[in-house]
């Protein structure tokens, strides 16, 4: 939005004269607000003001402007505010409703007649608005519709209303036949009131106990409840002229817009006029709405724009628009009388006038045309430093008193009442008074730069001042005061003579310096707009900070806060997909755009640096409640930080569903992992059981072995026990046979043929029971059972064995020795190494072929 705001000076009208001092003036055009030229009605509240445009409701907050349309894309005539319902009320053509503030702070429509009968709608135009008792009045051009819970009704006016108004709960209309009041469901003259019966009345506003009656061109009238009287004032002539066309009060303070004279400002206690006009700074002179806001300030709607008039700033311009003298250079007071020095020359006007507000005349000063840089008063002597040289002034003349050009400003010497220091374009020259005359003692040698600002600050020290590089130059003089002896260049800042005016102003306007006091109450600044009289003891307004809007930049720039009339500043919620914010803001105040910087931090964080910038934006925000503040920084004050809260929710995977979701799927992870682990320690618990069992089995295997071996070795035991005792008995038997043998030889010495035949049986039955003892079947059905049928598999690949041959073989198994199986074969010990002989040519057996493993293989 484009927004121009253009300062303008004004001082009493040209011709005549006008009263000294023109305040400044806010020009708003259609580039600034995008609506239509006029604006026909305007409503203030705090710092919010709603003007009835042609082409839409237009909203300013002191920042920036909004238009807002009807539906039917009318005129809107009509415009009130009612705060405590935060509703702005609005008509236009055969359309009336009322814009509420939304959740957001944005105004919403909502159109009332929409919900009525045609004959309710099709009123023409809406011009004013009231509620009394929760009733709405709307006044149109010939009827006055009541809309209340129950059916509306409408009061039919005979003739054409003009202007209506609402005063201690009775409303007024002014028709082509006089003022008439509702009461009840009709419309009723006044009391007193013939004489304006056949008056045009444009506007009406309550004074004191009654009211004032404003008429386009017969002057204004007092309506007391009783009578209607005259109510003469020193504008009648400029108000008749100009035709009333709109009015509006703030105390004492009445303000009338014209169609011919612009504004006219009466103040009802003193009397005192004042009229703006195109001359003073308007933009043009048809005034056809007005209103003054609360700061006491004046708002007036034009037939092409609108214009802000600052009536209670500390700051007016000397002289209008229409009388611009040029740039402002220099000024100074002396006879009672204001010089002041611009680029086209030098002027002059009675102090007097200037100080109490009255009418001046700018008189021209006969010098050359050209930029008066300078003026200076000095012994009852009035200085002028001018691009053509020096001058002393006297009266309306100015005389040259040297041949010196190109002078820009000039100071006492210290000590010496007769000597000026004057800085040239080039360099410093001295002015000395001698015998009465002026005259040059030429220029100071070793200074050669432009010397506009400079000073002496030692008693043989001059400093000359770079504004723009804030240097200094500071210059030891000897002691004739006409030569350098020594310089040095430091850092230092020009101040200018006065210090009570805030910087941000003086830079704002340009202000060239030479800024003077005309009286206790107020400086006068030369500037580039010309002169500024400044009033440091009135107060004003604080700076405000405002949060005028804030708006979600992704994926499109959306509003979710608006600053609003009520004060309704919600939180908003946002969600994670818009998590990047830009924040407008601007310091609202009449030093508009001067100087002012801002800060601004998140959640009590640090402030920023200041900036100029007047809008902020965060990107990626993390979900969590925030908090914004801003404040502006005017001169070295802070104003009051402007603030809002919003949240960011969190995305929709760290939403409180999405974490109930996670904790489902975590107790379903711990369930499956617990299973898992279960199942795990299960099989896990298992295959210890199976590799126990396994091992036990073994064990058990080992056991069964050992056992099978134990039994084996017991089998074997038992056979070796047997084997032993076949050969113990054997070996009886044999002694009892080679007994019997030697007594048998012995008696057959004898020749006893019976004993010896006795002993002969004894000796066949011992070999009988040595030769056919069952002991070999036993024998090898014991070693079978134990060699795993080793003597069957024996026999049935060597069947050729005797039985004693086997029974070498099974003794040869048992790992007995040769000494060891003799006795138990009966034979001896070569007898067994013959049968081993003879064993191995069965098995055929080579040499190199041991016989006990060939027979362990029978194993």
């Amino acid at each position: 939005m484009l927004r121009t705001i253009t300062l303008f000076c004004f001082f009493a009208l040209l011709c005549v004269g006008t009263s000294a001092g023109v305040p400044f003036i806010c020009h708003y055009g259609i580039e600034d607000y995008g609506s239509g030229h006029t604006t026909w009605r305007i409503a203030s509240y705090e710092n919010w003001t709603f003007f009835a445009n042609e082409r839409a409701l237009l909203t300013f907050d002191g920042v920036s402007w909004e238009r807002h349309m009807l539906n039917n894309r009318s005129e809107v005539r009509g415009v009130a505010v009612f705060p405590k319902q935060h509703r702005v009320y609005v008509g236009g053509e055969n359309e009336y409703g009322f814009f509420e503030v939304g959740q957001n702070g944005v105004l919403q429509y909502h159109c009332l007649s929409d919900s009525v009968d045609k004959k309710f709608r099709e009123v023409g135009n809406v011009w004013e608005i009231y509620e009394l008792s929760g009733v709405l009045y709307l006044r149109c051009d010939d009827y006055i519709l009541i809309m209340h819970h129950k059916e509306p009704f409408m009061i039919e006016s005979k003739d054409k209303i003009f202007a209506s108004i609402l005063v201690d709960g009775v409303i007024y209309v002014a028709t082509d036949h006089g003022v008439k009041m509702v009461a009840g469901e009709r419309l009723l003259p006044i009391t007193g009131g013939a004489v304006l019966d056949h008056m045009r009345i444009n506007s009406m506003f309550k004074y004191k106990q009654g009211m004032i009656v404003t008429t386009s061109n017969d002057g204004m009238f007092y309506y007391n409840g009783r009578s209607v009287t005259p109510f003469p004032t020193a504008a009648d002539r400029l108000l008749k002229e100009g035709v009333i066309c709109c009015a509006a009060i703030n105390g004492d303070l009445v303000a009338l817009g014209t169609i011919h004279n612009g504004v006219v400002i009466i103040n009802l206690a003193t009397g005192e006029v004042k009229n703006y006009d195109e001359m003073h700074g308007l933009q043009n002179n048809t005034v056809l709405s007005i209103s003054f806001d609360a700061s006491g300030n004046l708002w007036a709607g034009m037939d092409y724009g609108i214009d802000y008039i600052l009536l209670n700033a500390p700051y007016f311009h000397l002289y209008g628009k229409g009388m611009s003298y040029g740039i402002g250079y220099s000024a100074q007071v002396f006879h009672d009388n204001l010089y002041l020095g611009t680029d086209r020359g030098l002027f002059m006007t009675p102090l007097d006038h200037v100080l109490e507000g009255q009418n001046i005349n700018m008189n021209r000063i006969d010098s050359p045309s050209g930029p008066a840089w300078f003026l200076y008063s000095h012994h009852d002597e009035l200085f002028c430093l001018h691009d053509k040289g020096i001058f002393c002034v006297n009266g309306t003349k100015a005389s040259k008193i040297t041949d010196v050009i190109g002078a820009w400003s000039c100071v006492a010497q210290d000590g010496i009442n007769n000597r000026l220091f004057v800085g040239l374009y080039s360099g410093i020259c001295i002015l000395e008074k001698i015998n009465g005359q002026w005259r040059s003692l030429g220029r100071i040698k070793g200074i050669s730069e432009s010397c506009r600002y400079f000073r002496q600050t030692g008693r043989q020290q001059l400093t000359v001042y770079n504004r723009n590089l804030n240097l200094a130059e500071i210059y030891q003089l000897d002691s004739s005061y006409q030569k350098v002896i020594s310089h040095k260049t430091v850092r230092k800042v020009w101040i200018d003579s006065l210090s009570d005016v805030p910087s941000d102003l003086y830079e704002m306007w340009d202000a060239s310096g030479n800024i003077i006091k005309l009286d206790k109450q107020i400086n006068l600044i030369p500037c580039s707009a010309g002169f500024i009289l400044y009033k440091p003891d009135v107060k004003v307004p604080p700076v405000r900070t405002l949060i005028h809007r804030m708006l979600l930049t992704a994926p499109r720039d959306s509003v979710v806060y608006r600053a609003n009339f009520s004060h309704i500043k919600s939180s908003p919620i946002i969600s994670f997909d818009n998590n990047s914010v830009r924040f407008d803001f601007r310091a609202v105040a009449l030093q508009v755009d001067g100087g002012v910087t801002y800060q601004y931090r998140l959640n009590d964080g640090e402030w920023s640096d200041p900036t100029t910038s007047t809008s902020k934006e965060y990107s990626n925000l993390l979900e969590g409640t925030y908090t914004f503040e801003v404040r502006a920084c005017s001169g070295n004050h802070f104003t009051d930080p402007d603030s809002i809260t919003f949240t960011i929710l969190s995305p929709w995977y760290r939403t409180w569903i999405a974490n109930l979701i996670y904790i489902f799927l975590l107790c379903c992870g711990g369930l499956f992992i617990y299973q898992y682990a279960r199942r795990y320690v299960w099989q896990k618990q298992n295959l210890a059981v199976e590799q126990k069992t396994k091992e036990m089995k073994i064990e058990i295997d080992q056991l069964e072995k050992d056992k099978i071996d134990l039994e084996l070795k017991h089998k074997n035991q038992e056979i070796a026990n047997l084997i032993i005792s076949v050969a113990r008995k054997n070996e009886t038997l044999f002694a009892l046979k080679e007994s019997i043998r030697s007594v048998a030889v012995k008696l057959s010495k004898t020749n006893t043929a019976e004993s010896k035949r006795e002993l002969l049986m004894i000796n066949n039955s011992i070999e009988a029971s040595m030769e056919g003892d069952e002991l070999l079947k036993r024998f090898e059905e014991q070693f079978d059972l134990v060699n795993n049928n080793f003597m069957q598999r024996l026999s049935q690949k060597h069947p050729d064995l005797s039985g004693s041959e086997r029974l070498m073989c099974a003794y040869l198994k048992m790992n007995l020795s040769t000494k060891e199986i003799a006795p138990l074969l009966n034979i001896s010990v070569r007898g067994v190494e013959t049968m081993r002989y003879r064993i191995r040519k069965k098995f055929n057996l080579e040499r190199d072929m041991n016989l006990i493993d060939y027979i362990n293989s029978f194993a």
